[in-house]
């Protein structure tokens, strides 16, 4: 590996950890389905531990699993259950080197149904237990209806945004930077 790749990916949204040793965290998020937030999200996790050594976990917020099942999970509700339960996340090691995973399946859709809008700070209180690791990425799901979204965007030092060049995806972007205002405001 070229070592300019390496500094390159450890500066990028400040890759590793901030000044009190926390993980950073990014949410992958768009309003739209298809615009490449999986493949964003597994080749940012895998390119943040090859290439610049950082201890990753990614987290597959979508009941639809992408995330899970492109790395080979599949139907593992530990994550489901975790986020129920406001504790006891135990991510599958090393799904790929330096990449561990919070695998997610169907039944976060009912988590998300299920969470009352006091449940904002979920993840957040979830993943802040998680030690140890450089950079937690959040794979969302589409649609800024989705209550888990809420809690990736509270959850999330920074926010990565995929969009297609069309009209209709950049009013996606702009409805997305409105809520990030607004959960960024309180």
């Amino acid at each position: 590996m070229a070592p300019s790749l390496s500094r390159a990916l450890k500066r990028i949204a400040g890759f590793g950890r901030d000044e009190e040793s926390r993980a950073r965290v990014l949410a992958v998020a768009a309003r739209k389905g298809g615009v490449g937030k999986t493949t964003t999200a597994i080749n940012l996790a895998s390119a943040a531990a090859r290439f610049a050594g950082l201890k990753t976990l990614l987290v597959d917020l979508d009941g639809q699993a992408a995330s899970s099942r492109w790395l080979g999970v599949v139907e593992d509700s530990r994550f489901a259950d975790a986020l129920w339960r406001g504790e006891g996340l135990e991510p599958i090691p090393e799904v790929v080197p330096g990449v561990w995973l919070a695998p997610g399946s169907g039944k976060l859709d009912s988590v998300a149904h299920d969470l009352r809008p006091t449940q904002g700070g979920q993840l957040r209180k979830l993943l802040s237990a998680q030690t140890g690791f450089d950079y937690i990425l959040i794979d969302c799901p589409p649609s800024l209806g989705n209550r888990l979204i809420g809690n990736a965007l509270l959850a999330a030092t920074h926010a990565i945004v995929p969009v297609e060049t069309s009209i209709l995806a950049l009013d996606g972007l702009n409805i997305l930077l409105t809520t990030l205002s607004d959960v960024r405001d309180g």
